[in-house]
């Protein structure tokens, strides 16, 4: 699922919340699997202690960086996207026009009240951007 929306210009604490949590998951769930395989050829506690502080904290923050970079490329490619967009609506006005009117015939709209969506939508070149 997208947390990038297009028109969002800011990231939600949420999402920061959410790669935390999926970093402490995963650190903990790898970590006790490694935790029971050292246990099963260590004799000392303290190895197996520190074996597993010390993989807890890489595979957490592994997950972290994985999960944040994932999220970060996700909304670079929608600037792009949007970029794009822009680019279109500025060059390529009337394919812009057929695909706005596309979108919201699937969407269920007709007639006239397609072709005012599609009019007030292209009026202003930055509300057609998020459509």
């Amino acid at each position: 699922m997208s947390r990038y929306i297009i028109g969002e210009q800011h990231q939600h604490p949420h999402e920061f919340l959410s790669d935390v949590i999926l970093g402490l998951n995963d650190g903990i769930v790898t970590t006790l699997v490694f935790v029971l395989s050292v246990a099963g050829v260590s004799r000392s506690d303290t190895s197996i202690a520190l074996a597993g502080i010390a993989e807890m904290l890489a595979g957490g923050v592994s997950m972290f960086l994985g999960a944040y970079m994932s999220s970060r490329t996700e909304r670079d490619a929608a600037q792009y996207q949007i970029s794009i967009e822009r680019h279109e609506i500025e060059h390529e006005p009337d394919e812009e026009r057929e695909e706005l009117r596309r979108i919201y015939s699937e969407k269920g709209f007709s007639g006239r009240q397609l072709s005012g969506i599609v009019d007030h939508l292209t009026s202003d070149p930055e509300p057609a951007e998020v459509a």
